[in-house]
């Protein structure tokens, strides 16, 4: 008896700790930059609604992110008019995925 409650207060602990998520439409893209574009991108990304998937580096590094849908126009717009319109982000796909909600929302 006294394992089962431990264990039951353990699923509820768990249970309440997690908390509600919703699931939002998200793009992921994949973006190819120049080395010398590397640290401007990295901090310009840091402060946009995006979540960095991966980073590779090759000859060029290729970012794969993701944008809630909601925030994918805007974000864009910012990217062209950061680099300039040299980067061209390539979406390629659009799913779900939980992102943190954010006061007041």
């Amino acid at each position: 008896g006294g394992l089962v409650r431990a264990y039951t207060q353990g699923a509820v602990a768990a249970l309440n700790a997690c908390g509600v998520g919703v699931m939002h439409p998200t793009a992921r893209y994949l973006m190819e930059v120049g080395y010398p574009m590397l640290n401007r991108m990295d901090f310009f990304l840091k402060d946009e609604p995006v979540l960095v998937e991966d980073k590779t580096f090759t000859d060029v590094i290729t970012y794969t992110l993701v944008v809630r849908c909601a925030d994918e126009e805007a974000f864009l717009a910012r990217l062209t008019n950061m680099t300039e319109g040299s980067v061209s982000p390539l979406r390629y796909e659009e799913l779900y995925l939980a992102w943190p909600e954010e006061d007041g929302k």
